[in-house]
């Protein structure tokens, strides 16, 4: 555990069982919040398709081969 962990703990455990709850209750208030945000920003990759439509100069196949072919 690190050191300001533990210093957390220790500040903690001077509270009143009721504030400990309350900031349990902040806590995973907080939690929930940031696990949202980090949801929201998945892409779905279906919601990318055809976004690239006309970038590459050769079809996609044709350019592994090609760099398959530079590799060697």
């Amino acid at each position: 555990m690190s050191s300001t962990l533990e210093a957390i703990e220790r500040e903690t455990s001077k509270l009143r069982p009721e504030e400990q709850l309350e900031l349990v209750g902040h806590l995973i208030h907080r939690l929930k919040a940031s696990k949202t945000k980090a949801e929201d920003t998945r892409i779905d990759p279906l919601e990318l398709y055809g976004t690239c439509n006309g970038l590459w100069e050769m079809d996609a196949q044709e350019y592994v081969n090609k760099m398959r072919e530079d590799r060697f």
